[in-house]
């Protein structure tokens, strides 16, 4: 309803020209009178929204300006059909976030940015701005419990920023993160085998359980050798490597005469002999390379007698498997 100072200010004497400006306030206090007519209730009445703010037109009016905004807007809820940005971060309807573009390196914590230059994506820590996405890996731990123990690989050449190469496997995807790698105990309660043959012979292979691939090292493992007596004949064995390439690496080679029995510890790449004695074994397994099989070979001097001849026993093998 207009006021009545509203109404005196439209008091025109005799002769003045009637204004543009004159005619607009004469029409906003006429569209008052009528709002009041027909029964509408002003939306904002002394500094209060009374009621729903609703545009006469869909996406054609401006809520503020560039130039003259809002300081602070508090609401529960906000639904936008098209951007919301703030600042250089522009959130669109496609659920894409774009980050703050920048050439340089900014600190401040908890602020993240992407880096033109070097397309990296950074994260400012309060004092410095680190990668927030792959980084240079040097060292690889293995977690595990507390039955077996644990196992760490470091300095692991085939690491790095761009590649992630394991047999020959490329576990780093396009995006620069790992791919999904399953890492396991293995534990076999042992392979045994009798050797008869006078040339060197396979006599038993220990692979990975299903669906794992490869050996990345061993843990531990044990190793009986029995020549009886009346063998009449010298054991000759060895433990090889059978790598991802199908190259083999012999690990443990030696031989055991007639009446002799032995066994050997493996913890590690540690040795420990059959008189107590230990020794750091020639683990030479090249680097980025893993295992897909241990396998023993073996032979003997001369054909020993039935139910003489001398036996191989991996008694039991823990070894990490991927």
């Amino acid at each position: 309803m207009p006021t009545r100072q509203d109404i005196e200010e439209l008091y025109l004497p005799t002769g003045r020209v009637i204004t543009e400006e004159w005619y607009s306030k004469l029409t906003e206090v006429l569209h008052e009178f009528k709002d009041e007519i027909d029964g509408i209730t002003p939306v904002i009445s002394y500094g209060y929204v009374r009621g729903d703010v609703l545009p006469d037109l869909d996406l054609a009016l401006n809520l503020g300006l560039k130039t003259l905004r809002f300081k602070e807007v508090w609401a529960g809820w906000g639904y936008f059909t098209y951007h919301l940005q703030t600042g250089n971060l522009l959130a669109e309807s496609s659920s894409k976030i774009i980050l703050e573009k920048r050439t340089d390196d900014v600190v401040e914590e908890g602020r993240i940015f992407y880096r033109t230059d070097t397309q990296e994506v950074k994260v400012g820590t309060g004092t410095q701005a680190i990668l927030a996405g792959a980084r240079k890996l040097s060292q690889l731990i293995i977690d595990t419990n507390k039955d077996w123990g644990g196992y760490g690989i470091s300095n692991l050449s085939y690491l790095d920023s761009s590649s992630f190469r394991l047999a020959g496997t490329e576990f780093l995807g396009s995006d620069r993160f790992l791919k999904a790698v399953k890492i396991a105990r293995y534990y076999n309660e042992g392979e045994l085998d009798y050797v008869r043959n006078t040339t060197e012979s396979l006599l038993f292979r220990i692979a990975p359980d299903t669906p794992h691939e490869y050996f990345l090292t061993l843990l531990s493992m044990r190793i009986d050798i029995d020549n009886p007596t009346g063998s009449g004949a010298t054991l000759y064995w060895r433990m090889v490597a059978r790598l991802d390439d199908d190259s083999e690496k012999t690990i443990l080679s030696s031989s055991a005469s007639e009446g002799v029995a032995r066994t050997y510890y493996m913890d590690e790449h540690d040795i420990i002999y059959p008189d107590g004695t230990r020794s750091r074994l020639w683990w030479n397994i090249p680097s980025g390379r893993a295992i897909k099989e241990f396998r023993f070979y073996g032979y003997v001097s001369a054909t020993p007698p039935f139910g003489y001849e001398p036996s191989v026993w991996a008694r039991w093998i823990n070894a990490i498997q991927v």
